[in-house]
């Protein structure tokens, strides 16, 4: 599992743990002080990839590398 924890302009990300036999999944916990809520949940939200996007673009999604490697280490593919 990744770790990406940022506050006060401060970065880390790394390993967290690791999935044994759970199924991976995303989770993302943001905090903070200020208004914005909902316009950050309707950021979020149009990231996701629709029904529509998954079935154009099939396998375009899958890649061999992303940019975070010599942080993350390489993409494992099943």
């Amino acid at each position: 599992m990744c770790a990406w924890d940022g506050a006060g302009g401060q970065l880390s990300i790394g390993t967290w743990s690791h999935w044994d036999h759970a199924d991976p999944m995303s989770r993302i916990v943001v905090t903070g002080t200020g208004p914005g809520r909902e316009d950050l949940i309707r950021a979020f939200d149009q990231c996701l990839v629709t029904d529509v996007e998954a079935v154009s673009y099939g396998l375009a999604w899958d890649t061999v590398e992303d940019g975070l490697e010599p942080w993350l280490g390489d993409i494992a593919h099943p």
